[in-house]
């Protein structure tokens, strides 16, 4: 069921991937910028993937596009999860690079980095690389951190080698704030915060939640459903009682409404969105 879309602008390493790739109902082969495609084919039709940038660094600008295509493709599928190859080998620019991704808004973005040798002197020299993922898969960061080291080894040319893992932007950066505190000393909205994190570390298959956004301040319920999208596209099933009904619909893919404990209408989630009569009869206040 799966299937590849590959978007190559340079006609050399085109021709080289539909010598591979032709003939195979899976795959579908672009000679484009990636960049341009980057808004034009997010999201796809299944509303889950995973989209890879692996870019060229032939012109100055690369981390600034990086940054710039990431926001503007989490604007458009936020559930989705983006990969970004980058070189370590100008320094200053890796790390404007990494703080431009912190302040995208993006809110969980995972950077992996490995040296193969200490920083050279005077002009950059080409030591390791980095992949920067947005909406990481939850294991990946304790499968990284097992796997990591054993390839730093590997690829090690001297002294200085390194890895890294870094959270540079996270879901619900306030509970980092609070790892040393009671949790039934938080305010309401850090409890179930707090209470929503537990069960999605744990990976589940399906999560129930009843009225999440209840008391909540605004921007925390936008991280909470930026949360809630993320684990859809990751094959998580959620069954959602909300009163916040533009929102749930937004998210969903089919809405029952109970009125005094009886399924008075059922539909999918956008036809009851665009249904005004229907919100107006049972859902409005």
């Amino acid at each position: 069921q799966d299937r590849l879309t590959a978007i190559e602008l340079h006609p050399a390493d085109f021709f080289a991937l539909r010598s591979r790739l032709d003939g195979d109902y899976q795959t579908r082969l672009i000679e484009l910028d990636g960049w341009l495609a980057l808004g034009a084919h997010v999201p796809p039709k299944e509303k889950r993937g995973l989209v890879l940038i692996d870019p060229p660094f032939e012109e100055p600008g690369e981390f600034d596009r990086m940054v710039d295509g990431l926001a503007k493709a989490y604007r458009r599928w936020p559930g989705g999860t983006y990969l970004f190859w980058y070189p370590i080998k100008d320094r200053k620019a890796v790390a404007g690079f990494r703080a431009a991704l912190k302040a995208s808004g993006v809110p969980d973005i995972l950077d992996l980095s490995i040296e193969v040798r200490r920083a050279g002197a005077g002009d950059a020299t080409f030591d390791g690389c980095g992949m920067v993922i947005a909406n990481p898969p939850w294991a990946l960061e304790a499968e990284m951190r097992a796997i990591l080291p054993a390839i730093t080894g590997i690829l090690a040319q001297g002294k200085g080698a390194a890895w890294a893992i870094e959270r540079i932007a996270e879901t619900f950066p306030r509970l980092k704030e609070r790892l040393d505190q009671i949790a039934e000393t938080m305010s309401g909205g850090e409890q179930q915060m707090l209470a929503i994190a537990r069960a999605s570390v744990s990976e589940p298959k399906m999560i129930m939640l009843d009225e999440p956004s209840e008391g909540i301040m605004p921007v925390l319920v936008d991280e909470m459903y930026d949360l809630f999208e993320r684990m859809k596209a990751e094959g998580t099933t959620i069954l959602l009682v909300e009163q916040n009904v533009e929102i749930a619909l937004s998210i969903a893919d089919r809405a029952y409404i109970i009125d005094q404990g009886r399924v008075v209408h059922t539909s999918d989630a956008a036809t009851l969105l665009a249904d005004e009569g229907i919100k107006e009869r049972y859902c409005s206040v």
